[in-house]
């Protein structure tokens, strides 16, 4: 039972690599490349000058599924950082109560009540909840603007 339990110390990272490259050789590590300052530029297709080209992109843009997806999802995240916002603020509701009087067949309101609510935020999770909601429709608008320009 012990000897189940002994474990090996992990491999060298030398050893991992020659297994996984074998005889390939790597003098310098693999780097992505300086990024390129600045956005870029929308409508970009325009400085062809050609107008089919622009017409076709136009039909490409306003038919295309896919931009219609992302588009609702934008709407989404927005409803969803509406509601995280509002989940934040004082709630206000009003109820009333009525019931039919069998011998004078009239109704009449017997009660009605107001109740206001308010949820204090001490551990964050309101605001968490929010911020979450804020940074995930600044993702799904990036994804958007991503599927638009490509």
């Amino acid at each position: 039972m012990l000897g189940g339990c002994a474990l090996q110390s992990p491999p060298k990272p030398e050893e991992t690599r020659a297994q996984a490259l074998g005889a390939t050789e790597v003098e310098k590590p693999w780097r992505a490349g300086d990024p390129v300052p600045g956005a870029v530029q929308d409508n970009w297709l325009t400085t062809f000058n050609d107008a089919q080209l622009n017409a076709l992109v136009a039909e490409a843009v306003q038919r295309n599924p896919d931009l219609r997806v992302a588009a609702t999802k934008v709407e989404q995240a927005t409803e969803q950082l509406r509601i995280a916002e509002a989940a934040r603020r004082p709630q206000i509701s009003i109820r009333g109560t009525g019931g039919i009087k069998v011998s004078d067949a009239s109704s009449a309101l017997t009660g009605l009540i107001g109740l206001v609510s308010w949820e204090l935020d001490l551990w964050g999770q309101l605001r968490y909840q929010r911020e979450a909601a804020a940074v995930t429709l600044t993702s799904v608008q990036a994804d958007t603007e991503f599927a638009r320009q490509s």
